[in-house]
């Protein structure tokens, strides 16, 4: 599989370039976060 920004090529089930760090896969995953509370 290439990257379709720097086309690179990658493992064909990579979901992350690893030389340019873009998305190569329609949707990329949803990560919640939540803020750190003052104390």
């Amino acid at each position: 599989m290439n990257c379709p920004y720097c086309k690179t090529e990658s493992l064909p089930d990579a979901t992350k370039c690893s030389a340019c760090a873009s998305w190569m896969v329609a949707h990329p995953p949803v990560r919640e976060w939540t803020r750190a509370r003052e104390s």
